[in-house]
């Protein structure tokens, strides 16, 4: 087997063996999706494994670290979305928290200008949050399209996500007030997070927020 399927099936000691073997498969992009239309750095295609059903048998972290620890660049190639920003958009929370430790930068952004701080705010990972703002990320930076803090985006988020993910999203928020977000915040349509909060008529969140004054 390859190192895709490797990963696919969280396979740890066979990937680590692959790998010392051939170490240069650490950065070699893999193709998958339908059509094989997607190509992917190793490293953040042990998240988009998590996110579509694969590696299911709770080895991702691990299955990163030996990627890691074998060559795969910790933030991704040029021009590639960051291994970081990938684990935490599409909520890979053990990746993400292991790309963080193993010291990845946490203020590089992709999509709308963001970093992981906004996408982990979004899809609401709390143990996640508290990493990168352990390790230093501005908790008011703004992303560029929306002008939109990571507060905002946690607001955001509870609009858009399923009934299942609300609780963790309100956590997440929770995290960022008890860390010292400003609530008053203007993303660019000049709307407040408190302003956001109250149209989500979420009275957990509302309360959230107003907890902060």
């Amino acid at each position: 087997m390859g190192c895709k399927e490797l990963i696919e099936l969280g396979l740890v000691d066979e990937l680590e063996s692959l790998l010392i073997k051939n170490p240069g498969l650490a950065n070699k992009k893999i193709n998958w999706g339908d059509h094989k239309e997607i190509e992917t750095e190793p490293l953040h295609y042990v998240s988009d494994c998590v996110f579509n059903g694969l590696l299911s048998n709770h080895k991702e972290a691990e299955i990163a670290s030996i990627l890691i620890a074998n060559g795969a660049l910790i933030n991704g190639g040029e021009g590639a979305e960051t291994p970081l920003i990938g684990a935490a958009s599409l909520s890979v929370e053990r990746v993400a928290n292991c790309l963080i430790k193993a010291g990845a930068n946490i203020n590089l952004t992709s999509v709308h200008g963001a970093n992981a701080l906004h996408w982990a705010s979004y899809v609401g990972l709390p143990s996640t949050i508290k990493l990168l703002l352990s390790a230093g990320v501005d908790i008011e930076q703004k992303c560029i399209d929306f002008q939109a803090t990571p507060l905002f985006w946690a607001v955001q988020g509870l609009h858009k996500s399923q009934p299942i993910n609300k609780s963790r999203i309100i956590k997440a928020a929770e995290m960022l007030v008890h860390f010292g977000a400003d609530t008053a915040a203007k993303n660019f349509e000049g709307v407040t997070v408190l302003e956001r909060a109250r149209e989500s008529k979420n009275k957990d969140l509302i309360q959230v927020v107003l907890g902060s004054k």
